[in-house]
């Protein structure tokens, strides 16, 4: 151990030793070490070299011996005219093989500069500072000069600004180069150039009304660059830029005489579309930046043309990219896939620009709002461009529910398909505010055997089979089917300002439709559900496409012509049911209904007012025709009244109506706000265990039988104004009496009738004979004045009013 450690003394004393004769060689040869630099500056500088200070250290480089220049100038021959120094530096350290100064051969390995600058320019009139440096003719019959470049293996630059500033082409480059080493060595042409380190790259101005690229960005570089002087040709070598988020591949070829063309391939497997955009120049930058794409992008671009001013080069770029989520103003693409291509001379005759540009997505696949769609898409005319586009979407409509609220629709089943072509403007595409498309839409879309369930009124659709057709104008209603509580319904029909309805909530929808059924059975459809609304900030996520389906239930105007064989609501039944329906402005309105009704006939118009109230005023004009009393009564609910039921009466109906009241949710009449008027005719009618007239046995014509009583026709006019109508004289002519009634019937059994009942009924009379009126104005002699009203336990009382014919309205009573 011990001679170990005494070799390594031994072995250090040599080498400062060593190093001591080369620092004491070098300062004695130190004149012609200096001369010989000189002797090298002054073969290649064609100007004016300033050095402040100078000294020798072995300390900078060691083994090698450093001479350093400080505060070092180097000036071209027109200094005095433009005031820019080609090249100043703070230190240059040149460093030279100490052991050969034994043998007095300066052999430089490398050359270090430090916090400097160097500015390269190039007037107007073409004059270049470049002239700093001397060329040489080459050898050759012909050839031409070619620049002399000091033969060194390696410069490092750190802290050194280089700047290129072109007056005449209006170009300009800038660049900080913090840390590279740079290989610099002479070729038979020209000169071989190598520059790898860290580099912040301050603007590459190409375009002054583009703005500059790579403004600001820091890379990792890795440059090989070969210079031919002779040809004026700069060949950039495969190479290489990291920056914090990607890594791009250069190459290309530049010729820096007067012709100008250049060749540049850049190319990334994974490129970050935000950090690419910050490489781009400024109006670029702004025209991508309207899109976004979130992860790396795979890119390859190709720019061609000529180093002159207002000559705009040919951009080629190939793209694609994976899985990513792609934003396009509001348009969102989510788990997207692509590839593409953009250029900017669509036409060759005309300029490279914007307006001469496309952007070509041979293929798209992605997620909107949860719908998958498959697309080719090509943008022209970047400047305002316009778009073709065909898509297709297709998807199983369970997988929609992601995107819906639970509470309104559930989807159950199905398959849905629409694929579509538009041509126009993608400002108009995309702005959510148009109510019209100038641009030309053509597509197609299919649903099969859907099913989905509408929570918010107990609604069931089975067994869905639609084709639809649609334009920019209108969609077609091809073919739908579908069974809707199990109940078969066709449809087909027509819609207009569907889509600026589907983009825009504040235009309304018009659809006209023709609908037709078997059998409709809307019993509990119209009914409401109550639903909870989901307290989640989930749920909202979920609203577009359930406020978009509400909508179709609040915002569409509908205008139906409907056949329906059999029509079910609850009670009422009819059959053979034809007319006209319109759903639009929050009104319900019926136009030239007919039906066939409880044996008769019903033609009816009707008018629904304030859809979005639960409870809807609705005006009725009606006409019936033979229509089976009993089941009248027995259809509407007996009207909501337990004293008149459709169990004691019988006979045809025949009536005009004109009402107006409210309905409630289950299309039940709100008799409180009744009013109107009916004109009405019962034949062969009859009455069975009617209670007050069964109570007409017990006052007067014991013998006779009041349980089924038979009457010939009745006619009669009714004012009706809440639950009370207001009954006209009409004679009663029955199997068991002849008797004549005015007053009000009330619902509210408040009820209050004057009953003449003439004395020529004390005759005996056969009850199987049929009666027959003799009109309300006959004289009938004597009678008996009776009024029927309820007591203070509301049963209907009976009362003898002698020497009264009539019942006289109460004290400020007005006619109804």
């Amino acid at each position: 151990m011990k001679g170990i450690f005494k070799w390594l003394i031994y072995l250090a004393i040599v080498v400062v030793g060593i190093l001591a004769i080369g620092l004491i060689l070098t300062n004695f040869y130190k004149k012609e070490i200096l001369s010989e630099i000189n002797l090298r500056l002054q073969e290649t500088v064609n100007g004016d070299v300033k050095i402040g200070d100078y000294n020798i250290t072995f300390l900078h480089k060691f083994p090698h011996l450093s001479i350093t220049l400080k505060d070092v100038y180097l000036n071209g021959p027109r200094y005095e005219l433009y005031q820019r120094a080609f090249l100043k530096a703070e230190r240059v350290d040149v460093n030279v093989e100490a052991f050969k100064l034994f043998v007095k051969e300066l052999s430089i390995k490398s050359v270090d500069v430090e916090h400097g600058e160097l500015f390269v320019f190039r007037t107007i009139e073409g004059y270049t500072n470049v002239e700093v440096f001397k060329t040489h003719r080459a050898a050759g019959t012909g050839a031409g000069e070619k620049l002399v470049v000091i033969d060194l293996k390696q410069i490092n630059l750190k802290d050194i600004h280089v700047a290129f500033q072109d007056s005449l082409k209006h170009k300009s480059f800038g660049v900080h180069f913090a840390n590279t080493e740079n290989i610099l060595a002479a070729t038979n042409a020209g000169s071989s150039i190598h520059i790898i380190g860290n580099m912040t790259f301050q603007g590459l101005l190409l375009n002054a009304t583009k703005g500059k690229f790579l403004k600001d960005k820091s890379t990792l570089t890795d440059l090989d660059l070969e210079l031919d002087s002779t040809r004026q040709h700069l060949t950039l070598r495969p190479s290489t830029m990291i920056f914090d988020k990607s890594k791009i591949r250069l190459k290309g070829e530049f010729e820096l005489n007067n012709t100008g063309k250049f060749q540049l391939n850049i190319e990334s497997d994974q490129m970050d579309y935000n950090e690419a955009l910050s490489i781009l120049a400024d109006s670029i930058s702004k025209k991508l930046g309207r899109f976004s794409i979130e992860k790396p992008v795979r890119v390859s671009v190709n720019i061609n043309g000529r180093l002159e001013p207002g000559v705009k080069p040919n951009v080629d770029v190939s793209f694609s990219f994976s899985n990513s989520k792609v934003t396009a103003g509001k348009l969102e693409l989510d788990q997207s896939s692509g590839e593409g291509k953009f250029m900017n001379h669509l036409n060759p005759q005309l300029p490279s620009d914007d307006s001469n540009s496309r952007l070509h997505f041979s293929k798209l696949n992605a997620k909107i709002n949860n719908l998958p769609i498959e697309a080719v898409v090509t943008l022209s005319n970047m400047r305002d461009p316009y778009l073709d586009l065909k898509a297709l979407f297709k998807v199983e409509l369970k997988d929609l529910n992601t995107n819906l609220d639970s509470t309104s629709v559930k989807l159950l089943g199905g398959t849905f398909v629409s694929d579509f072509t538009y041509s126009g403007k993608l400002r108009e595409y995309l702005d959510e505010s148009k109510t019209a498309y100038e641009g030309k839409l053509n597509g197609q879309a299919r649903i099969t055997n859907g099913q989905f369930q509408y929570n918010r009124k107990q609604i069931r659709v089975n067994k869905l089979e639609a084709v639809f057709g649609f334009t920019e104008k209108q969609l077609d209603i091809i073919k739908l089917s579908f069974q809707i509580n199990k109940n078969d319904v066709d449809v087909t029909g027509v819609a207009t300002d569907f889509i600026p309805f589907f983009v825009n909530p504040q235009t309304t929808g018009k659809v006209r439709l023709a609908i037709a059924s078997p059998k409709m059975d809307i019993t509990g459809m119209l009914n409401s559900r109550n639903s909870k609304t989901s307290k989640s900030g989930k749920a909202k996520s979920k609203k577009r496409m359930s406020n978009m389906l509400d909508r179709l239930d609040s915002q569409l105007d509908f205008d139906l012509d409907f056949n329906i064989k059999e029509f079910v609501n609850s009670k009422f039944k009819a059959s053979q049911l034809k007319g006209k329906l319109t759903l639009a402005h929050n009104q319900f309105i019926m136009k030239n209904v007919g039906m066939k009704f409880a044996g008769g006939r019903v033609l009816l118009n009707m008018k629904v007012d304030q859809l979005q109230r639960s409870n809807n005023p609705i005006k009725i004009d009606a006409k019936i025709k033979d229509v089976s009393l009993k089941q009248f009564f027995y259809c509407f609910n007996d009207f909501n009244q337990s004293t008149f039921r459709h169990e004691h009466v019988d006979g045809k109906l025949n009536a005009d109506l004109d009402l107006q009241s409210d309905i409630n949710d289950k299309f039940e009449v709100q008799t409180p706000n009744l009013i109107g008027t009916a004109k009405f005719s019962i034949r062969d009618g009859s009455l069975k265990n009617f209670e007050p007239m069964q109570k007409l046995s017990n006052f007067l014509f014991k013998g006779r039988d009041f349980t089924d009583v038979q009457f010939s026709d009745i006619s009669t006019q009714i004012a009706m104004r809440g639950t009370a109508m207001n009954v006209s004289r009409m004679e009663i002519e029955s199997t068991v009496l002849t008797m004549f009634i005015e007053g009000t019937y009330d619902l509210k059994n408040n009820s209050d009738f004057s009953i003449q009942i003439p004395l020529s009924n004390l005759k005996k009379r056969n009850q199987d004979i049929a009666p027959e009126n003799i009109g309300i104005d006959a004289k009938v002699g004597a009678s008996i004045f009776l009024r029927v009203k309820p007591d203070k336990d509301g049963k209907t009382t009976i009362m003898y009013v002698p020497f009264k014919k009539l019942r006289k309205k109460k004290k400020g009573e007005k006619d109804t």
